[in-house]
């Protein structure tokens, strides 16, 4: 029987004490083969209690979040605020190479548990912190959930209509984005760490990694002295144009209104729905037998001048040579035919 390959990182030690989507970091450490330790407070983490939840077989609810974001990982119950059990993650860190935490800033520094403290019992761990707006800075100690990720880092404000308010995006991943972030500052510190000997203080910022998800939204107002607005449909399909409410058809659905009476365009104290995708599905089927037929035409010209030419160059050019769509769609060409 072969034995196992070894995995990119399988001869890593990794600490995680990180919360919610920040535990990522760790699973991704761990499906490259990372030994990685989930360290819990007495009575667990609370991630264990965030939901979607399953009905476990003893009738106690099991959390899905949990189950994605820390499989692979071993656990560890400690008590960090207990002179004994930082005492004992100072033990574990000696022979750790990367330790994640997702505490507020100084908050590790307060407990003796400091990147300068563990660093200086082990130069070669890489110590990562992911927290809403880094380590320093006027919002360093700042709470920020999902939202208010999003909101400051930009990415609100080109989500929706033009016309609205911005718009959330769907589902919480802020704090993912942030975990991959340290995933990779944590790959990029180990690289060094093999030159230099040493390892480093990984900082990350949930506002910076959501800031990098706009793409070319960022360098728009430097190079262009403009910001990206909000254009609804219109960010993912140019072509397509977003009507008014006053534009739109009525939808054969329809929801209650405000008024229990009927009145103009209502049907028994109902009002007429009307759907923007209508529109939009209209205008994008436009465009595309606009186009169809504009590419027509042009391959037909160019067939037709390129037989010309060929023609003219054997002294027998007579009349240009136009093509019909029947032909260009493979049916054979007369001889000499005319248009």
């Amino acid at each position: 029987m072969s034995q196992a390959q070894p995995s990119a990182l399988s001869p890593y030690t990794v600490l995680d004490l990180t919360e919610g989507g920040f535990n990522w970091c760790g699973k991704l450490l761990a499906d490259f083969g990372a030994d990685v330790v989930k360290v819990e407070p007495p009575g667990g983490s609370r991630t264990r209690r965030r939901g979607p939840f399953v009905r476990g077989r003893d009738g106690s609810r099991q959390s899905l979040f949990w189950a994605a974001y820390c499989a692979n990982k071993r656990g560890i119950e400690l008590d960090l605020a207990d002179p004994e059990g930082a005492d004992a993650l100072r033990t574990l860190a000696r022979d750790a190479d990367i330790l994640i935490e997702s505490f507020a800033p100084g908050r590790m520094d307060s407990l003796g548990l400091g990147y300068e403290r563990l660093s200086r019992e082990n130069p070669a761990l890489v110590y990562a912190s992911i927290t809403p707006f880094g380590q320093t800075g006027p919002y360093a100690h700042y709470a920020a959930p999902d939202l208010v990720a999003w909101a400051m880092g930009g990415m609100a404000y080109v989500c929706g209509d033009a016309d609205r308010p911005p718009v959330r995006v769907s589902a919480p991943q802020a704090e993912l984005h942030a975990a991959a972030h340290a995933a990779a500052g944590i790959m990029a510190a180990l690289r060094r760490r093999q030159t230099a000997g040493e390892g480093q203080h990984v900082d990350v910022s949930m506002q910076t990694a959501v800031i990098w998800t706009l793409m070319n939204a960022t360098p728009f107002p430097p190079l262009h002295g403009a910001n990206v607005e909000r254009a609804g449909v219109q960010h993912s399909r140019p072509h397509a144009r977003r009507r008014s409410d006053a534009d739109r058809r009525p939808h054969r659905h329809a929801a209650p209104h405000a008024d229990e009476g009927g009145g103009a365009g209502q049907r028994g104290g109902r009002r007429a729905v009307r759907s923007p995708k209508l529109g939009v599905q209209r205008e994008r089927r436009r465009h595309r037998r606009g186009r169809r037929r504009g590419s027509g035409r042009n391959v037909r010209r160019l067939l037709g001048r390129r037989v010309y030419e060929r023609r003219r160059l054997r002294g027998d050019a007579g009349r240009r040579f136009r093509f019909s769509s029947r032909q260009i769609r493979g049916r054979p060409l007369p001889h000499g035919g005319g248009g």
